[in-house]
């Protein structure tokens, strides 16, 4: 079976002190809003959403999910910025089922979708605040899924939107 994994990293934040309390700017809540909807339009069965436990990605993920009745979200330590990719690898092959959306920080999401894809660290994905990667197989070790497509929420808003922006 094909899984759906969708890759994200927070939207916009403010600039405080301490780290894991930073909330989201009002432009930040506008585009984890819309990236979203636009996940609610390619992804009509309700996910299980994933963040790590900063204010940031619970917004993001908060955000994410008022497009879905029933998506839950949760929240995950292993999703933390500083976390080794290779742990995160590891603990997504225990996620129960598809579709998940996993919400997380730079440059642990675009290590995590390279080493997915890849199977390595050398080629990594951009990823700006509320951008999402769309990736899809079998979720069972390093470069077993295929990146589907990335996201940019800017482009969404200026509505230069082709599906598939980046296709492996």
């Amino acid at each position: 079976m094909q899984n759906v994994l969708v890759v994200m990293r927070h939207a916009e934040a403010v600039y405080s002190w301490p780290d894991q309390a930073r909330p989201l700017t009002p432009y930040g809540q506008a585009h984890a809003a819309e990236m979203g909807a636009w996940l609610a339009q390619h992804l009509p069965e309700a996910p299980q959403i994933w963040a790590s436990p900063f204010t940031r990605t619970q917004q993001t993920a908060h955000l994410v999910a008022q497009h879905w009745n029933n998506a839950s979200v949760g929240d995950l330590d292993w999703l933390l910025p500083t976390e080794d990719p290779y742990i995160v690898l590891e603990q997504i092959l225990t996620l129960a089922s598809s579709p998940q959306i996993l919400i997380s920080h730079q440059p642990l999401v675009s290590d995590v979708i390279s080493l997915l894809t890849q199977g390595h660290l050398h080629e990594l994905v951009p990823m700006n605040t509320a951008s999402a990667a769309w990736l899809h197989g079998e979720v069972r070790a390093a470069a077993c899924m295929d990146l589907h497509a990335l996201w940019h929420v800017q482009d969404l808003i200026a509505g230069q939107y082709a599906t598939g922006a980046i296709c492996k």
